[in-house]
């Protein structure tokens, strides 16, 4: 009897590409990007019998090789496969462990028939609750969490600030020491509505896996992503620590659950009169815009990941938290105004998402409509909002209530015609994305649930998305202009592509042959986000090559 040699997750290293081990893939999902909607490639969650977990990744190129066979659940035999280390810079990462996996085309993946050690369904790493507010700085994670549900509400649907139909599910989970906010989306939302009003076991115990961390509104928020999965009073230790604890008439008593308020209408004279009871609370007001300080500048240079304002350095900006430049910044709506009533006048700051629900334009669209004239001209757009009448839900600062701040934030805006601004539904359904947007986002794999014994598990969904996909050609795509790059150079970018546009029109009937052919049907892909550019050839050929430049290195 033969016994296949299989090598844990913590031995895997980049030393070599024959590795074989035997593995469950505990979540199988597709990489799409936000605004093209073009497929990057799959990606899993693989553990292995140690319950070591590490996530591995098929680019669009190799996908239709290994997308058929993979399934949620399953146990599989992955053989000569690329390990690679993370390079510090990567976000949202499901897994701490420090390497990573890429298929090729030369790595086999097969069903594993044969008997083995016994390899847990899921496995989990979880974080407390109190923990997570520290975790909500590093982006570089996402979170395992358990906790009981208290606070549901009903399903809401909604119109974004994009005029998008939208789902939204709320509900709390504690520990019985801590409490965090959960909200989910679209048809996540209405799949964990479906679970929650089957469930009869209460108190009813959950697990979310690979949960983003955010902050919305002012305050700490677990969301869904492609990766989230969602088990319910499952037979997990901690589940069952849980829910027995939970019986003790002491568990709440130890932990305050700030209830969602509907926001307190008030003049500008009650705002300025407010004590210390209204720190860290929404108030709303009705004023008319008096003047807009045209001699502020009305954006910031933000970093994209850390959401703070970058450092100019030596002609360019400098992120102070992660280090990184950036020769064109991101850029974010930041505008002063005076409003005014009939009891008083306030300073008003305008945020990204507020500015952007009242003109409908980014500052690189209103940048782009200024390039044929003064650029630096204080927009006409934003010039409007004077002499009109808006309500506005204001947050009250610590710096408000002491008189140390005269500048008071609004973190939401309808103007006259819009109506129960000042209720929590109008509040929670702005656009958590005006000031955290990434350009990539995970979409989920439309796969086959195996019977688990962890059920019901959520997992998101997407239908028939997957047809409207493509494979990514470029790094970018050639039609999407960065927001925050300099009209000129966008103009010499467009001047370049007409010229490049007619010159392949004059060889479109002259095609390329030799290695010229070669050459340009292996550039036409992009494959994984890494460092390797020979994962298209044969493992004998890199085997090869990786002697050749060890023998030179010798010499």
């Amino acid at each position: 009897m033969s016994f296949n040699n299989f090598s844990p997750i913590t031995k895997l290293n980049a030393s070599k590409i024959k590795w074989n081990i035997r593995v469950r893939a505990q979540a199988v999902w597709k990489g799409i990007t936000r605004e093209t909607k073009e497929f990057r490639g799959i990606n899993m969650i693989l553990v292995d019998d140690s319950r070591f977990r590490i996530h591995a990744f098929v680019s669009a190129r190799f996908a239709h090789l290994f997308e058929k066979d993979l399934e949620e659940g399953q146990i599989y035999n992955i053989s000569n496969f690329i390990v690679q280390e993370y390079t510090g810079v990567e976000f949202h990462r499901c897994v701490r462990f420090e390497k990573h996996i890429y298929f090729a085309e030369y790595t086999k993946l097969a069903k594993s028939l044969e008997l083995g050690l016994r390899i847990p369904q899921c496995c989990f790493d979880f974080f407390d609750l109190k923990d997570l507010e520290k975790m909500e700085c590093d982006k570089r994670f996402l979170c395992d969490v358990a906790g009981i549900v208290k606070d549901e509400t009903e399903l809401l649907d909604y119109v974004n600030d994009n005029q998008e139909q939208k789902k939204q599910k709320k509900f709390t989970i504690t520990d019985g020491r801590s409490a965090v906010k959960v909200t989910f989306f679209d048809d996540f939302a209405e799949n964990v509505e479906n679970v929650l009003k089957k469930e009869q076991n209460y108190p009813i115990a959950i697990i979310i896996a690979s949960a983003k961390i955010g902050r919305f509104l002012g305050e700490l928020s677990l969301t869904n992503y492609p990766a989230t999965r969602l088990y319910l009073n499952t037979n997990h230790d901690f589940v069952q620590n849980l829910k027995t604890r939970a019986k003790d008439p002491t568990f709440y008593k130890d932990m305050v659950v700030r209830e969602d308020e509907h926001p307190e209408m008030m003049t500008v004279k009650d705002i300025k009169q407010l004590t210390d009871k209204y720190i860290a609370k929404k108030v709303v007001c009705g004023v008319t815009v008096k003047k807009v300080q045209e001699h502020l500048h009305w954006y910031d240079c933000i970093c994209p990941k850390c959401n703070i304002l970058l450092d100019k350095v030596n002609e360019r900006f400098r992120c102070g938290k992660c280090g990184k430049y950036y020769p064109w910044p991101p850029k974010r709506f930041r505008v002063c105004l005076i409003g005014c009533d009939s009891t008083g006048g306030l300073a008003i700051m305008l945020g990204d998402r507020e500015v952007r629900k009242l003109t409908g334009k980014t500052v690189f669209d209103i940048t782009l409509d200024q390039a044929e004239g003064d650029e630096d001209k204080f927009p006409q757009v934003i010039k409007d909002f004077q002499n009109k009448y808006y309500k506005m839900v204001l947050k009250i600062s610590a710096e408000n209530v002491t008189k140390e701040s005269d500048v008071y934030e609004a973190i939401d805006i309808a103007n006259e015609g819009e109506e129960n601004l000042s209720t929590e539904a109008s509040l929670s359904i702005s656009s958590p994305s005006a000031e955290d947007d990434n350009s990539v986002i995970q979409m989920e794999f439309n796969n086959t649930q195996t019977s688990m014994q962890m059920t019901p598990m959520v997992t998101p969904t997407v239908g028939k998305g997957s047809k409207n996909t493509k494979i990514r050609k470029t790094p970018e795509s050639e039609d999407e202009v960065p927001d925050d790059m300099c009209i000129s150079t966008f103009k010499n970018m467009t001047k370049k592509k007409d010229k490049m546009i007619d010159k392949k029109k004059s060889q479109k009937n002259t095609p390329p042959t030799g290695k010229s052919a070669t050459k340009e049907q292996s550039l036409s892909f992009c494959g994984p986000q890494s460092s390797i550019e020979n994962d298209h050839i044969s493992l004998n050929k890199y085997q090869k090559n990786t002697k050749q430049k060890g023998k030179g290195r010798m010499q």
